[in-house]
């Protein structure tokens, strides 16, 4: 099983069905989030030309009777879709994630609307001790969960 070059004007391989269903394959395990996948030992003349053409490498499993593959840079670059693709549970997540994170900014502003409303109420019928204690309490809350808020955003950016 070799891989062929057509000619000068079309320098993209030609795969064989058996390669080419190979990299199909371990083009979708990268997408859900697998940097490896395992294939039984019998695809070891398979995983050699595509190790040749620089697609991919590949080693023994641990496991006897398996080898694990996974893609080259160029392998990644020329057979993988955009580097922007996520698998539609990423996506689900990911919307779900940012759903949480607008709720959560409501949530800021509703409880910074009553603190500035207890805090007139305070003005009109309270001490100045009173309106400490509910500044202080509404300053600790907003700490928290400001660092909420900034330990998701860091989530978010780490899955991008």
């Amino acid at each position: 099983m070799t891989i062929e070059v057509n000619d000068e004007k079309d320098p993209e391989p030609k795969f064989t069905l058996l390669q080419h269903s190979v990299l199909n394959e371990l083009s979708a395990r990268v997408q859900l989030g697998y940097n490896v996948w395992t294939w039984p030992s019998k695809f070891t003349t398979t995983m050699n030309a595509l190790e040749k053409a620089g697609y991919i490498n590949w080693k023994s499993s641990s496991e006897q009777g398996f080898i694990i593959a996974w893609f080259t840079p160029l392998g990644k670059t020329k057979i993988m879709p955009a580097d922007n693709y996520r698998a539609p549970i990423f996506k689900k997540y990911v919307l779900k994630e940012e759903a949480l994170a607008v709720e959560l900014e409501n949530y800021n502003l509703t409880a910074q609307l009553n603190f500035f409303a207890e805090r007139e109420e305070s003005k009109l019928s309270g001490t100045s001790d009173e309106l400490a204690s509910i500044s202080t309490k509404a300053e600790k809350k907003a700490k928290k969960d400001g660092k909420k808020k900034a330990e998701k955003n860091k989530k978010k950016r780490k899955q991008k």
